[in-house]
């Protein structure tokens, strides 16, 4: 054979040959060799510590959605009732408006209704009073004027008959006794 056939025989065995790879090719396989184990296992724990994190991350999200979903429960419950003691106080203070009105128009009204009896019971007392000192006033006029006239008489019977002083004083006595009478 000859030198160029051997050369390319060379070239064709070396190709198939797996001993005489491309130089990275055997830098790979033999990091694989010597770090593949590790680089598995440490890719493993990284998955793990992932799936670990995110089952944790998803046990943390659901805990906080449902302390969330709880506090909202209980600030709307507790702003429930809030507002329902709110609306109670406000309808507690219409409720005592309406009563101190209700009790203030009934004062009012009878404040207004004893007023006017006042003033009816004091022009109908008025009136009464004018009416008796009128009566009166007449009554002691019809009186003087008897009385006048009386003793205008009994003067004049007095002169008529020059009757003593004791005889007089008897019938002025007399005559204060029936005007005292008549007036009781």
């Amino acid at each position: 054979m000859s030198a160029s056939t051997t050369k390319k025989s060379n070239k064709k065995d070396t190709e198939k040959n797996p001993d005489m790879m491309d130089p990275q090719a055997q830098l790979r396989e033999i990091q694989q060799l010597l770090f593949g184990q590790q680089v598995a296992e440490v890719r493993q724990t990284i998955e793990t510590l992932s799936r670990h994190n995110d089952q944790r991350f998803t046990e943390m999200d659901r805990q906080i959605s449902q302390s969330i979903k709880e506090l909202k429960t209980y600030l709307s419950n507790k702003l429930d009732d809030l507002s329902s003691h709110v609306t109670q106080l406000n309808e507690d203070a219409q409720s005592r408006d309406a009563l101190l009105e209700g009790e203030v128009t009934s004062l009012q009204q009878e404040l207004d209704s004893f007023q006017k009896q006042t003033l009816a019971a004091q022009d109908s007392l008025e009136s009464q009073l004018f009416a008796e000192a009128e009566k009166l006033a007449a009554d002691m006029e019809g009186k003087y004027k008897d009385v006048l006239e009386k003793l205008g008489n009994a003067s004049g019977d007095l002169s008529d008959r020059k009757t003593d002083r004791k005889t007089l004083a008897e019938l002025l006595v007399n005559m204060a006794n029936s005007l005292e009478s008549e007036s009781s």
